[in-house]
């Protein structure tokens, strides 16, 4: 696989190069751009044809393959009505800071807070199939190929708000299949125990997609950076790769104390395990 079908992860800074204004700059936006363009299938914001439920518009359509899929018909992401690009970034202010510059939005808001994003399944003839709940407003959904050359899976980007190493945003890879939206699950190569994966960027982590080197479909390499207990120097960093195999996904760590400061944006290939 070509690395141009991961080009949607763009660079981020390091952790350790982030300043408090950045970190403000980001709590302050709805979700983190994704950088690349969206692919054909993807139809942001649709205007006619696709209609969500009262109080929702639906903002991506994603075609959905009967083979890979199990279902002729789509996934879409639906967000509260009152947001929009416009508005967007107020609404996001007035949702994590409960302030904004923009009064209407402020008006629009008071006594009905907005409502969680979510994703659903639909038939080729628009019929609701299926639900899956988000937990704040804001949301962004993008195709992803990991096992096959195609896109077949989805990778939504779910914004966590804060001033600390918290905010960012939370990365959730999911799947559908025979009808259904579900995670997809890693094994944990040391306790054997199973957990949806989630990839997380922040001020104190970072992550990539990128073309397995020893194989078809895709890896994802995973930093996290965090102090080390009050009595060491420096911090403990933690390099995770999630890889695939015959039987699902799985996912190793190592450690490390650092500084968490690698040449370039993001740690070279040969730190992961």
């Amino acid at each position: 696989m070509s690395s141009a079908a991961f080009e949607f992860a763009a660079p981020h800074r390091r952790p350790a190069r982030r300043s408090a204004a950045m970190l403000l700059g980001v709590a302050l936006l709805g979700v983190a751009q994704l950088g690349a363009a969206r692919p054909a299938a993807a139809q942001p914001e649709p205007e006619g044809g696709f209609h969500g439920p009262h109080g929702y518009v639906v903002v991506a359509h994603f075609s959905l393959d009967g083979t890979a899929h199990g279902i002729d018909g789509a996934l879409e992401l639906l967000l509260d009505d009152r947001i929009n690009g416009r508005t967007r970034r107020a609404y996001a202010q007035m949702y994590w800071f409960g302030v904004t510059d923009t009064p209407a939005v402020e008006e629009s808001v008071m006594g009905q807070t907005l409502i969680a994003a979510k994703l659903r399944l639909v038939s080729r003839d628009g019929e609701p199939l299926a639900e899956h709940p988000l937990p704040t407003p804001f949301a962004e959904v993008q195709p992803v190929a990991l096992s096959a050359a195609q896109p077949h899976d989805f990778l939504v980007l779910v914004q966590q708000g804060g001033f600390d190493a918290v905010n960012g945003t939370i990365g959730v890879l999911l799947g559908v299949a025979d009808g259904r939206i579900h995670p997809l699950r890693a094994t944990d190569a040391l306790s054997g125990e199973e957990a949806a994966i989630e990839l997380l960027r922040t001020v104190g982590a970072d992550w990539r997609i990128v073309p397995n080197p020893s194989g078809p479909g895709a890896e994802i390499l995973q930093i996290s950076c965090a102090p080390e207990d009050i009595a060491e120097d420096g911090f403990r960093e933690v390099y995770a790769r999630y890889h695939r195999l015959r039987d699902g996904w799985h996912y190793d760590t190592r450690l490390e104390r650092g500084y968490c400061n690698w040449p370039g944006d993001f740690p070279a290939r040969d730190l992961f395990p």
